[in-house]
């Protein structure tokens, strides 16, 4: 029980009291009268409240996992904590273990006093049910045995054996959860509708974005809407950023054959460099080839440097 002369006092290291906490709670509660002692029973009601919360929390690691899916505490106060209990049968379970329950209470919180217990037939909350059930995992070794051949080391033969029993339990248990194997890669668990892990669908779409900027290289006058037939899960942001990246590429690849030709002028970079440009224009306005005027590409925004490139000569015999 709450003792407001206390208050600097800590039980324990396990998990200290927030005392601050206790006062704000205190001071919300309502009441009639406002006197000391009206004080301090509300600071004792607002201390049940969190101890009974840290209860709750640590229940399942307090009681284990199979008593934890039948019984759930609802109130403490005075050093008294009452259960709900699942059906009578658990009731009388519960006589024999009472003991061993408030000695590992008092191990897991020992700035809680629990002194007594009680249990009484009732309603097992669903949300501490599905907690209780999504933590029961199927035991491994209880798993068949898988034979190894041609590994003449048994310590080894013996830890892949104890590997392929615990992958069998940890499918089993994530089955129960409702995660199912990836379609695709099948290893990696997985509760999507179409049953495919993330990191096969972030896959497939790299995959799906690579064919898409294939096809803008070779036909960069192609719209959204026309790209958007071979790829319908193609969103309007990864076309402009695969066309983004595109662009950027083109105008760093202009640039260095431009130097070269400067450098050392040869026919081949040359036109390389001319259908480089023409990409480039393609992809920023998205004109047709046989639309593209490189006489005046200053006209249309483009680097005037470029235009240089595309009057260079040759420095020499090619």
């Amino acid at each position: 029980m709450y003792k407001p002369e206390d208050n600097n006092k800590r039980v324990g290291a396990a998990i200290p009291i927030n005392f601050g906490l206790i006062e704000s709670i205190a001071n919300t509660l309502t009441t009639q009268a406002n006197t000391p002692s009206d004080l301090t029973r509300r600071k004792a009601i607002a201390y049940n409240m969190l101890s009974l919360g840290k209860l709750i929390a640590n229940w399942k690691e307090i009681v284990g996992l199979q008593l934890a899916s039948k019984t759930y505490p609802y109130r403490l106060i005075k050093g008294k904590l009452y259960l709900s209990v699942s059906d009578s049968q658990w009731m009388q379970t519960l006589i024999f273990l009472k003991g061993q329950i408030i000695s590992k209470i008092s191990e897991k919180l020992p700035n809680l006093k629990v002194n007594e217990i009680i249990g009484k037939v009732g309603e097992i909350p669903e949300e501490a049910q599905k907690l209780v059930k999504e933590s029961i995992w199927p035991d491994w070794k209880e798993e068949k045995p898988v034979q190894v051949n041609g590994i003449e080391d048994k310590e080894l033969a013996d830890r892949i054996a104890r590997c392929s029993q615990k992958t069998s339990a940890r499918i089993k248990g994530l089955n129960d959860m409702g995660y199912k194997l990836c379609k695709i890669c099948r290893a990696v668990p997985t509760r999507s509708a179409n049953g495919i892990c993330a990191m096969c669908l972030f896959q497939s779409r790299e995959q799906a974005r690579l064919k898409t900027s294939g096809l803008l290289s070779d036909m960069p006058w192609l719209t959204y809407e026309e790209v958007v037939e071979n790829d319908h899960e193609l969103t309007k942001v990864e076309f402009d950023d695969i066309k983004s990246k595109l662009l950027a590429y083109s105008e760093k690849l202009i640039n260095e054959l431009g130097k070269d030709l400067k450098a050392d002028f040869d026919n081949e970079t040359y036109y390389q460099l001319k259908e480089e440009i023409m990409r480039c224009v393609m992809l920023k306005t998205g004109c047709m080839p046989d639309e593209i005027n490189l006489e005046h590409l200053t006209e249309q925004g483009f680097p005037q440097q470029w235009s240089e490139y595309l009057n260079l000569e040759p420095t020499g015999n090619t």
